[in-house]
């Protein structure tokens, strides 16, 4: 008998990592519910589940500061490695979310290839806290092994310590959330601006999602830009159409307004 529905499971990772299809197949295959915020306590950064079911966790950069009271999941995309020389800070990033976490749920396998998968797993076991032997489970085609039951908890005493120590190195970072309104734009354009953005400016861009008119194609395209990747393809609705979010730590609104601006078509 399977025994994630009794279970309380913190959902962690960096934005577009996957959390949202761990947390609806935990819901379609294992019955576990999906909670919001009215079924946690939250204070300070201390979460206190009134129920069972699993949290998504948004914000990567201040965590949780207890986890005695449920598993900490951390979700890793793995379509992508790690961008070579411009990497160095989200891998600490994920190297802070390594300490905390009970362990690891690979997402998109079927789209990674098995020279990319292979490299995730050489990184976890280089980045994984000493002496933790960190599990790894693969979400693959949108599920979950049937068999699965969970992460056992580790250490929450020394968890808790290394993370602590980690919020105060990073006391000063804090995410930023810009919204665009454009009307129809050159994709190449504004694909280079990114890349611009977050390769020679510094920019920690982390989230880009919009639905947008483009010179290149005559359906609407979407956008959707996670920290180490960007993809773009036909919308599936005009919801939300001509709105362009972004978000990150170190943005510089008046530039990218500026260019993004200058990607009207």
């Amino acid at each position: 008998m399977n025994t994630l529905e009794s279970q309380n499971i913190l959902l962690i990772g960096l934005p577009g990592s996957g959390k949202s299809r761990v947390a609806e197949r935990l819901n379609n295959q294992f019955a576990c519910s999906k909670l919001t915020d009215a079924d946690l306590i939250l204070e300070n950064h201390q979460i206190e589940f009134t129920r069972p079911g699993c949290f998504e966790w948004q914000d990567f950069i201040k965590m949780p500061s207890n986890h005695s009271s449920y598993a900490v999941w951390c979700v890793v995309d793995i379509r992508s490695i790690l961008p070579g020389d411009d990497s160095a800070w989200l891998n600490t990033q994920l190297q802070r979310l390594l300490k905390i976490s009970d362990g690891i749920v690979f997402t998109f396998s079927e789209e990674s290839s098995l020279d990319d998968q292979a490299w995730w797993g050489k990184w976890v076991v280089q980045n994984r806290p000493e002496n933790s032997s960190l599990p790894v489970v693969r979400m693959l085609n949108h599920a979950l092994p049937e068999s699965f039951n969970g992460f056992t908890k580790t250490n929450d005493t020394q968890a808790s310590s290394l993370e602590a120590r980690g919020s105060v190195k990073n006391v000063s970072e804090k995410i930023e959330c810009f919204h665009f309104k454009l009307e129809r734009i050159v994709l190449d354009h504004l694909l280079m601006v990114l890349d611009n953005a977050r390769q020679n400016l510094g920019m920690n861009i982390t989230r880009v999602v919009g639905t947008l008119k483009t010179l290149e194609y005559q359906n609407l395209v979407t956008i959707e830009g996670t920290p180490y990747r960007w993809d773009t393809f036909a919308a599936e609705s005009d919801d939300q159409l001509g709105q362009l979010t972004i978000s990150g730590v170190n943005l510089e609104k008046a530039w990218l307004s500026e260019m993004i601006q200058a990607c009207k078509a």
